[in-house]
């Protein structure tokens, strides 16, 4: 087994999430949470309770907006504030929590890493033992990756998924969709498999790519077309639905 694996299972052991509760518990370390997208404020403060009667030392609540503050602050006894007046807190927390389903909210972790704060998925549950009883499946996989940095990436997701922590997973320098050396050159077929509101479809299209997309919902695939309309269409982009 090669040493980059080896030292993924034993920082797995001492990083896990349970662990690292248990410890932040001990500790009495300063925690905070931030609900971004999909914010409801009924969900959210049982989310809030349920960190309080774990032990957590819950010491401020982070919101997107001023409307998610005047809705949540009124059925918690934690201070809340709304992202644009969190730099001018005093007493920070060390740790930042999100909602594990709400993926998105990830990207503020740059945000709070600028203040020294780590950000940490809220998992429901521990999925350390799962991955030590598959470690041999998991280590056949590592072993098939063709590169080095795929290999690293493969490990920083297995330990991202572990701890919860957001520092743990490698993320790719180059802006998503567009890695260098997977761009599409003129007279290339693309296929946009889930084209959203078809932003993505238009920037390969501007590549020189003829794209065929494909947007399963039906809202979403109305919002495409409108987006083409807005652009005076586009010969080299295919749009279609199954709704």
């Amino acid at each position: 087994m090669s040493a980059e694996f080896i030292k993924m299972i034993s920082e797995l052991h001492e990083e896990r999430f349970n662990v690292h509760i248990t410890e932040l518990i001990q500790n009495r370390t300063s925690c905070g949470i931030f609900f971004g997208f999909n914010f409801n404020p009924q969900a959210g403060a049982a989310t809030i309770q349920s960190i309080i009667n774990v032990g957590l030392n819950l010491t401020s609540v982070v919101v997107i907006s001023s409307v998610q503050v005047e809705a949540l602050k009124d059925s918690i006894n934690v201070p809340v504030l709304a992202l644009e007046n969190f730099h001018n807190s005093e007493d920070k927390p060390k740790i930042i929590f999100i909602i594990e389903s709400v993926i998105q909210d990830t990207a503020f972790a740059t945000y709070f890493a600028r203040y020294g704060m780590e950000t940490i998925r809220l998992m429901p549950s521990d999925n350390f033992p799962f991955i030590i009883e598959h470690l041999p499946e998991l280590y056949s996989v590592y072993e098939m990756l063709g590169s080095d940095e795929s290999k690293k990436v493969f490990c920083a997701a297995i330990k991202g998924n572990v701890t919860g922590k957001i520092s743990n997973y490698r993320f790719a320098p180059e802006p998503q969709y567009f890695l260098n050396g997977f761009l599409p050159d003129a007279g290339n077929i693309a296929i946009d498999g889930g084209a959203y509101d078809g932003a993505t479809s238009l920037d390969f299209a501007k590549c020189g790519a003829k794209v065929f997309a494909f947007e399963m919902d039906a809202n979403n695939y109305k919002n495409c077309l409108a987006r083409l309309d807005n652009v005076g269409g586009a010969t080299t982009l295919s749009l279609r639905t199954s709704a």
